[in-house]
C-alpha cells in the first residue's frame, strides 16, 4: 500500500490535487460497490425496486417506462456516473493518451463482477448489460472530458 502511496504522490504533486484524486476515486468507488449491492439483490427485491421507480417516474414525468428499458437505463447511468467520477480523477492526474483506455480497462472488469454477482442471487446476468456499462463509463468519461477540458499539465509546461 506504501508503494500506491508513493506512487500517487510522484504522479499528483500538488496536495489539493492529490486530495481531489482521493475523493473522486472514493465516489468512483462507492459508485462500484452500490452497483454491486443492486445486483446482489434477490429477485423480488430487484423487481419491486424496479416497480417503485416505475411508479415515480409514471407519476412526476407522466412518462410510462417499460421495466426492461428502464433497467437498462439503470446500467447505463449507473457506469455514467462510475465513469464521470473515473474521469474527474483522472484530471487530477492530468489527462494523457491512454488515460481513456486505462478507465475502460477498469470499467471492463467491474462491469464483468456486476453480472456475475447476479448469478449468485438468482437473477440472470447478461453480456448485453455489460456493454451497455461500459457505454455508460465511456459516455461518463467522454462528458468529463468535454467539460473538464484539457488543461495545461503543470509538470510539462515547467520544464
Amino acid at each position: 500500500m506504501d508503494r500506491i502511496g508513493r506512487l500517487i504522490k510522484e504522479l499528483v504533486p500538488q496536495r489539493p490535487r492529490r486530495r481531489r484524486f482521493y475523493v473522486y476515486s472514493s465516489l468512483a468507488l462507492a459508485v462500484m460497490l452500490a452497483a454491486w449491492l443492486f445486483s446482489a439483490l434477490p429477485p423480488n427485491a430487484s423487481q419491486a425496486q424496479s416497480g417503485w421507480l416505475m411508479a415515480f417516474i409514471s407519476k412526476f414525468l407522466g412518462v410510462e417506462v417499460g421495466e426492461l428499458l428502464l433497467r437498462k437505463l439503470a446500467h447505463f447511468t449507473e457506469y455514467l456516473v462510475l465513469g464521470t467520477f473515473m474521469g474527474l480523477g483522472i484530471t487530477q492526474l492530468g489527462w494523457r493518451e491512454r488515460s481513456f483506455l486505462v478507465a475502460l480497462g477498469l470499467a471492463l472488469p467491474a462491469a464483468v463482477i456486476d453480472e456475475t454477482i447476479q448469478v449468485f442471487s438468482g437473477r440472470g446476468p447478461s453480456i448485453i448489460d455489460v456493454w451497455i456499462d461500459v457505454a455508460g463509463a465511456a459516455a461518463g468519461l467522454l462528458i468529463t472530458r468535454l467539460f473538464a477540458g484539457r488543461r495545461p499539465d503543470k509538470r510539462r509546461t515547467a520544464a
